[in-house]
């Protein structure tokens, strides 16, 4: 989650970022690494999976940077950085002719 926010905080800048949607975050970040990879972001980044501490759901047309914080708003207090199921990230994401 906190690469693919840095990421995309470079290829926007400033006030373009704040209008990212998770679906901008899927088309521009996950679906080009399922693509090549052939797996899910999640799997790509940790290969050997995590142990999921918490499922979190998301708006496909929300503003990206408003889901960060609000994930980081939560767990600010945590002792230990959770590991989080967040579909997009976690799912497979394009059609047959996306992943050729």
């Amino acid at each position: 989650l906190i690469e693919a926010r840095d990421t995309l905080r470079l290829l926007y800048s400033g006030r373009a970022y704040r209008k990212v949607t998770m679906r901008d975050v899927v088309d521009r970040i996950i679906k080009p690494v399922c693509k090549e990879s052939k797996k899910c972001y999640a799997l790509n980044k940790n290969p050997d999976g995590l142990k999921v501490s918490a499922f979190v759901t998301h708006s496909w047309d929300e503003n990206f940077h408003t889901f960060v914080e609000s994930i980081e708003s939560v767990f600010e207090t945590t002792m230990q950085k959770p590991n989080l199921w967040i579909c997009a990230f976690a799912l497979f994401q394009g059609n047959a002719d996306e992943i050729k």
